[in-house]
């Protein structure tokens, strides 16, 4: 199959302790950035259950081709389908790596680079030499979680876009815009089940267990995997209390 030497089945000499942390959260994140496109794709469907189960079960490539064509037939263009456009390629990029690092047999070449490979169809071998880094697995493990952190914003930019049925992606907005929309039962003041999320959020910040960045991007800290988006006043809100606190 290749003129290489034999197949690297531990990684060793080639897949050090943070090579490998940094290829776990490329896997991980990556996870959560699949999540974010099914969830995009099914909120030009359906806000029900009907949406979920035309999406769901299909892979990264179905969906994004789908949203590719949903995007050409949506009117009209505003900022959030123009952002969607990028995301969608910049998610392929990102997807085509992933798929090269996480699907190749690796093995290590003559001047002791790591060489991937892959099959292809009909027996055919794609044999492509990749000089696998540290850094270049950290940078991609960022980006990969930066492109969820964009799904999130960008299901804020379409929210008022008339073709799109879903609800936004940004778990602590989310849950702010439904409690002002249907205060909780028995308590006539929506605000105070709002400053219970950002004392929840705050907890959280202080405990270690999520960190909050200057852009509101909400993350779980052991694994970087967004999950949250703050708007300017609630993260202003967030860090008062955080200041209070200390």
């Amino acid at each position: 199959m290749t003129d290489q030497g034999p197949i690297n089945v531990d990684g060793d000499g080639m897949w050090n302790d943070e090579m490998l942390r940094s290829l776990g959260l490329i896997v991980l994140r990556f996870a959560a950035l699949e999540f974010c496109a099914e969830r995009l794709l099914y909120g030009f469907i359906s806000d029900s259950p009907l949406g979920i189960l035309v999406v769901a079960g299909q892979d990264i490539s179905w969906k994004l081709d789908r949203l590719r064509q949903v995007h050409a037939e949506l009117t009209p263009t505003t900022k959030g389908t123009e952002d969607l456009r990028h995301w969608i390629d910049g998610t392929e990029q990102l997807s085509q790596r992933r798929n090269e690092l996480v699907h190749s047999v690796w093995t290590v070449g003559s001047d002791g680079s790591a060489i991937g490979f892959r099959p292809k169809r009909r027996g055919r071998w794609n044999v492509r030499g990749l000089l696998v880094s540290a850094s270049m697995l950290t940078d991609l493990a960022e980006a990969v979680r930066t492109g969820s952190a964009l799904a999130v914003q960008l299901s804020v930019e379409l929210a008022g876009h008339p073709q799109w049925k879903g609800r936004s992606l940004d778990e602590a907005e989310s849950y702010t815009a439904s409690v002002a929309d249907h205060p909780t039962p028995g308590n006539d003041d929506a605000e105070v089940a709002v400053t219970s999320r950002l004392l929840r959020l705050r907890d959280g910040i202080r405990n270690g267990d999520i960190a909050v960045d200057e852009k509101g991007v909400i993350s779980i800290t052991s694994s970087g995997m967004v999950f949250g988006f703050l708007k300017e006043d609630a993260l202003t809100a967030l860090n008062k209390l955080l200041e209070e606190s200390d």
